[in-house]
């Protein structure tokens, strides 16, 4: 370990990190010391105050506290001395004795009692302060999901560090003073009347059991009575696109807690959805059974058939029964009306794999490639103006770089209510002191935190942005070294921006000039600047030129491809972006080479082990392609055969090529330019990565004549720079560029420069410098 710190334990040589405390390498080589106030999450700062992991170092006259205390160079520690372990004991006694006892308690399998019980402690030697009969329990079930029980608190504080730390909600605080001291809810407020937002962060860190989920608890919620899980499954939140992961213990085949697992977007938290939303999975209003319409119950739209039992519109049937009536309705709109009868739409609450078997029943099964999904109306617009600027509809970072940030951008989201694991990442980087701005028209909690909050009028979005971007060109806050070897269209954009003056725009938006000036030099002057935006920004008459004002900010200031940079759009699910890369939407092939990386092991070995050759090979004879080669880069776009407007014509060239259709196969030949045979396109030459639409000849839009520049491809700038190389972003389309219906659809193929390499874009989410 380099710059480690070597000491004994337990008369065995270890080496620690710099930052580590003797608790933790403890931990990692196996030795276990108690604990209770020191919690062993991500991001829980050790606290040291209830002195139960105390370890003996020698030359020294009192214990120490393992979880706070860092080792030195030739320490000698040792855990299982007898002064160390009958302190240890003491201080477990005392605190027991402050209890009430297991059996009486909240849960009886808290860590508390699980040490006490390691212990061979019961009770203790001392008297319970419960043994005299007036001692008032103190309960609180106000809050619908947690249950509070202050006669199980021993005072540790990790309620409170998880609340005002981890999570960042500044809800729980430790009221009085000495024995009486209790942690309390705002103004010492019940729970379920506090602005506590049932995060469940405080239930996950307490020891005690004293914060508790009620759905383990008797009906009082009280006492626990669900003593053991059947299973705990490992999963993923279903909700928003944060993607935190979960441990799901499972009870009688009902769901009756989940906790957070460390994963690398969440590190163990969760939110009130996520904890506590999983009651819908039991819901007595869910069907289990398929139902088929009875014969005197026709069909009518304006019926309302919420609250109404079913099966007076419905009758019970088997799953053959169903299937056969579903799958011959469909066969049977097929045969009348054709593959364009039908249509199919997907969702994001869905796995990458069922897309794909969705998309292929579909596109095989109905004969048409009618099938769309969710995310084309979350981010659409987001996904052209990135293709555009970027070449990639992927985002650049992950949110939780916030905490290397030195300005955040937040815009068109309200993380605290749509993403809040999210949002406590923001927040945490807010009491570090990084700079957050937060745009909102309407205003939000997350304003609370923000150095900046600008609330511009309904619809000025693009007006408030030019201005920041006027400004940093004025002021010439750009980063010229990045520009010039990464950026094109500068020029222009400055020609563009060059009216809308802070000054000129501040009527327009409602913010004051001299604060959009000190907004635009605090994220163009900051070392690290990232841009948060949502579905606001997105989901908007003029969205995709929102998101094209954004990542010219980020664009013209180098804020790109480092750690603590970037820019990221905020999924409504965790499979928005993943969704159509298996082939969910019109306008995108499920067998390009991405998709090859995405599918997994149990759907490969459903479909077989050449299951993308052969949906490669279905579909090409589908659409009257007689190619014989079976390469999964070989796709077809939208449209049925003989649409040319939306399906190219295959090349004259033959099976030769690899690809017959937009851009997204078609080899050029050994120049880079155009294929020999005369097809009117170009295709990804395999070095510059090179893409353009691929159209046949006699088009009536004519096709780019703009060659790819190979030797372009390799110029780097100079590596003392701080700008990542290579990543070749552009802030606007090549004017030749010829989209598949003339008005830049989000999934239409951007020309990207010569100085462009795909590869290094797909690399930003993961680059540290």
């Amino acid at each position: 370990m380099a710059n480690g710190i070597t000491f004994t334990l337990d008369g065995k040589t270890v080496t620690a990190a710099q930052d580590e405390t003797i608790w933790d390498v403890a931990r990692r080589e196996g030795t276990k010391i108690p604990h209770l106030c020191h919690v062993d999450m991500p991001g829980y700062r050790p606290d040291g105050n209830c002195r139960a992991c105390m370890v003996d170092v020698e030359g020294e006259r009192v214990l120490a506290a393992s979880c706070i205390r860092k080792p030195t160079a030739g320490m000698v520690v040792k855990t299982d001395t007898e002064r160390a372990r009958k302190s240890r004991e003491m201080v477990f006694e005392l605190l027991a004795s402050n209890m009430r006892p297991a059996a009486k308690g909240p849960d009886q399998q808290s860590l508390f009692w699980q040490w006490a019980s390691s212990m061979g402690i019961a009770q203790g030697r001392f008297e319970s302060r419960f043994a005299v009969d007036d001692m008032r329990p103190e309960f609180d079930v106000t809050n619908p999901a947690i249950a509070v029980n202050l006669d199980a608190c021993i005072t540790c504080g990790a309620c409170v560090r998880a609340c005002r730390e981890v999570q960042v909600n500044d809800v729980i605080g430790m009221a009085q003073r000495g024995n009486h001291s209790v942690p309390v809810f705002d103004m010492h407020d019940p729970m379920g009347l506090s602005t506590c937002v049932t995060c469940g962060e405080c239930v996950q860190a307490c020891p005690t059991g004293a914060l508790y989920e009620k759905s383990l608890m008797d009906e009082t919620g009280r006492t626990r009575v669900v003593q053991e899980f059947d299973k705990v499954i490992d999963s993923v939140c279903p909700f928003c696109g944060v993607g935190c992961q979960t441990k799901v213990a499972v009870k009688d085949n009902r769901i009756v807690q989940i906790d957070g697992r460390d994963g690398p977007a969440n590190e163990s938290r969760l939110c009130v959805k996520g904890r506590f939303g999983y009651d819908y999975a039991m819901s007595p209003e869910r069907l289990t059974k398929p139902l088929i319409r009875r014969d005197d119950a026709p069909k009518a739209g304006e019926i309302d058939l919420r609250g109404v039992d079913p099966l007076t519109i419905f009758r019970e049937a088997t799953w053959e029964e169903a299937l056969e009536r579903a799958a011959g309705g469909l066969k049977r709109i097929r045969d009348e009306h054709g593959g364009k009868g039908l249509a199919g739409f997907g969702s994001a609450k869905g796995s990458n794999e069922e897309a794909y078997l969705f998309q292929k029943f579909v596109r095989q099964g109905f004969g048409t490639n009618n099938v769309d999904h969710c995310t084309r109306l979350c981010h659409a617009s987001s996904v052209a103006a990135l293709m555009e600027g970027v070449g990639s509809g992927a985002v650049s970072a992950p949110f939780m770089d916030a905490l290397k940030a030195d300005c955040v951008i937040i815009i068109g989201a309200r993380p605290a209510t749509n993403h809040p694991v999210a949002a406590t990442y923001f927040k945490q980087a807010a009491k570090r002191g990084t700079k957050l701005i937060v745009m909102d028209p309407r205003g939000q909690e997350m304003m609370r935190h923000a150095a900046y909050s600008l609330r511009f009028k309904p619809g000025s979005d693009v007006a408030m942005l030019n201005a920041l971007l006027h400004v940093i060109i004025d002021e010439k806050l750009y980063d010229e070294q990045y520009i010039q070897a990464n950026v094109s269209g500068f020029r222009a954009l400055e020609a563009k921006v060059k009216d809308f003056s802070p000054e000129a725009m501040a009527e327009v938006c409602g913010i004051e000039a001299d604060v959009l000036r000190q907004v635009a030099r605090t994220y163009a002057k900051a070392e690290r600047s990232m841009i948060f935006w949502g579905m606001g920004v997105s989901q908007h008459t003029h969205g995709t030129d929102n998101s094209r004002c954004l990542i010219a900010l980020a664009l013209i200031t180098g804020h790109v491809g480092r750690a603590g940079t970037g820019f990221i759009r905020c999924a409504v699910r965790t499979t928005c972006r993943g969704l159509p890369m298996p082939g969910s939407s019109r306008c995108i092939s499920p067998t390009t080479s991405r998709w090859r990386t995405l599918i997994s092991a149990p759907v490969r070995e459903f479909l077989g082990p050449d299951a993308r050759s052969e949906a490669w090979a279905d579909r090409c004879r589908d659409r009257g392609c007689h190619s014989r080669r079976r390469d999964p880069r070989h796709v077809h776009h939208g449209g049925e055969p003989g649409d040319v407007g939306s399906r190219p014509e295959p090349c004259p060239c033959g099976p030769r090529q690899t690809g017959t259709s937009g851009g997204a196969g078609h080899l050029p030949d050994g120049d880079g330019m155009a294929c020999r045979c005369g097809f009117a396109g170009i295709g990804p030459c395999r070095k510059t990565r090179h893409l353009h639409q691929h159209q046949p000849a006699g088009a009536d839009r004519p096709a780019c004549t703009r060659p790819a520049r190979r030797g372009a491809a390799r110029s780097r700038p100079d590596r003392r720079a701080r700008q990542p190389h290579g990543t070749g972003l552009e802030l606007r389309p090549c004017l030749g560029s010829l989209h598949r219906d003339g008005t830049g659809d989000a999934f239409a193929e951007a020309h990207l420069l010569g100085t462009h390499r795909t590869r290094g874009i797909r690399r930003l989410s993961s680059r540290r410098t």
